[in-house]
């Protein structure tokens, strides 16, 4: 079964590997800092934020392997073809599917616009999946209990919003043209028939499973080289953070104010981290400026203007795509945001 990962790097010798090199640098910041300035409490800090983390890491994993296992990447092809709003539903839906991180969708959405798939259903695609798939309900949940659950839900009320504006735009003749046409052998291809047939095929026997297994475990290690090391970075960043950084300079530059919300806007910018790293930097935000708002601002603006992905979609699909992404979403963005910090 092919995979819908990207980024993997099997032919990477292991001390090139950037979850190693990662995973030296960062580890030995946060245990030789203690020892230079000569407190430790910077290291219960760190204690206490990993154990609220590697149980929702450990699940995102193994349901990543599983979904890597058994979701088969001509479905998604299958269903993001046509430019309707049910596509736009789809897309969302698959999101929740894909499992993996913000550059590692980017890739995948690519990929499936070459192979067809409307530039709207892109859109969506490329903007719920690093926070509707499952691995980061787990963590938003995790972090931010039921107002993780609403971070999730209006992340992809947002992105389905910005791909039906793409299909209004699109109505008009302004956004670029995909010259693919989806493959002729996925027009005349049944999802619910190769369900079944793989499910009526399928030998329930024990080197069967153990093939499976193994296959969940190469998915989970595959998911894990592309995001651990965003994590570990991200982890260690949110330590010295929260640990360093007195909570006035929060309060005075990251406020829930309308200010607030730009300078929020702007680091998300600047700091161009994974969706899961994103989310612990958010939770630090969070517990230094209890502002829902800001956290939101945070998480969607990040991806809605990382410059890799405006640059991949400015070469791949073309310039106005690239344009119009930031200048759609991020105005609905600041306003949710907005009214989360006044509401919450």
């Amino acid at each position: 079964m092919n995979s819908i990962y990207c980024c993997h790097t099997p032919h990477t010798p292991w001390y090139k590997r950037k979850l190693i090199l990662a995973s030296i640098f960062s580890i030995n910041a946060l245990l030789v800092t203690p020892f230079i300035t000569q407190d430790f409490q910077l290291l219960l800090y760190a204690n206490t934020l990993f154990s609220m983390m590697w149980v929702a890491i450990l699940l995102g994993l193994i349901a990543s392997g599983i979904i890597d296992t058994f979701v088969p990447k001509r479905y998604i092809e299958k269903m993001l073809s046509k430019s309707n709003k049910r596509t736009l539903l789809t897309a969302a839906l698959l999101g929740t599917l894909l499992s993996t991180c913000s550059h590692g969708v980017l890739a995948i959405s690519m990929q499936l616009y070459k192979k067809g798939a409307s530039i709207p259903a892109v859109i969506v695609l490329l903007t719920s999946s690093p926070w509707a798939n499952f691995p980061m309900t787990i963590l938003l949940w995790t972090f931010f209990g039921k107002l993780g659950l609403l971070l999730i839900l209006l992340a992809i009320a947002i992105a389905l919003l910005t791909g039906f504006l793409f299909q209004q735009v699109s109505k008009v003749n302004f956004l670029d043209n995909n010259p693919v046409a989806s493959p002729p052998n996925l027009q005349q291809f049944s999802i619910l028939k190769d369900i079944q047939s793989r499910f009526q095929n399928y030998t329930w026997t024990i080197p069967t499973l153990l093939r499976d297994t193994k296959a969940v475990i190469k998915g989970s290690i595959a998911i894990s080289d592309m995001v651990i090391w965003w994590f570990i970075i991200a982890f260690v960043m949110a330590s010295f953070i929260g640990y360093y950084i007195p909570p006035s300079i929060f309060e005075t530059y990251l406020s829930s104010s309308a200010l607030g919300l730009f300078n929020t806007l702007g680091i998300a910018t600047i700091l161009e981290v994974c969706s899961e790293g994103s989310s612990v930097l958010a939770f630090e935000l969070y517990n230094q400026t209890q502002s829902i708002g800001n956290v939101f601002v945070f998480l969607l603006a990040g991806v809605a203007t990382d410059y890799t992905e405006i640059g991949l979609l400015w070469s791949t699909i073309g310039k106005r795509t690239a344009i119009l992404l930031p200048l759609i979403s991020v105005p609905i963005i600041l306003g949710v945001g907005y009214l989360l910090s006044v509401l919450i």
